[in-house]
């Protein structure tokens, strides 16, 4: 039994023929998209990972925002509360009969 290796050396050059077509065109593609981005140098993973890291940054930034304006709001009730008591014990003082 003889082995088809004139089929094999005949695909073979076929498909090196395709991959240099190929590169060919990706070369003439990137000849003419001269300013797109580059390849991403990290892999995906690292990719997700990095903006996942900036919504943690985020979160914890807008935590800190809403702990500043809940502290604000307690902080205006609070006066609002005094201000009530203020009022309340003014108006009875005028209300009450001169004596």
């Amino acid at each position: 039994m003889t082995l088809p290796t004139a089929d094999w050396l005949a695909a073979l050059a076929e498909m090196d023929a395709a991959v240099a077509t190929a590169l060919a065109e990706l070369d003439a593609f990137e000849a003419r998209w001269p300013d797109a981005p580059p390849l991403p140098t990290q892999s995906p993973l690292e990719a997700l990972e990095a903006r996942l890291t900036g919504w943690d940054e985020r979160l914890v930034a807008a935590g800190r925002l809403a702990e500043g304006l809940e502290r604000q709001f307690a902080d205006g009730a609070a006066a609002v509360g005094r201000w009530n008591e203020a009022f309340t014990t003014w108006r009875g003082r005028i209300q009450q009969p001169a004596e």
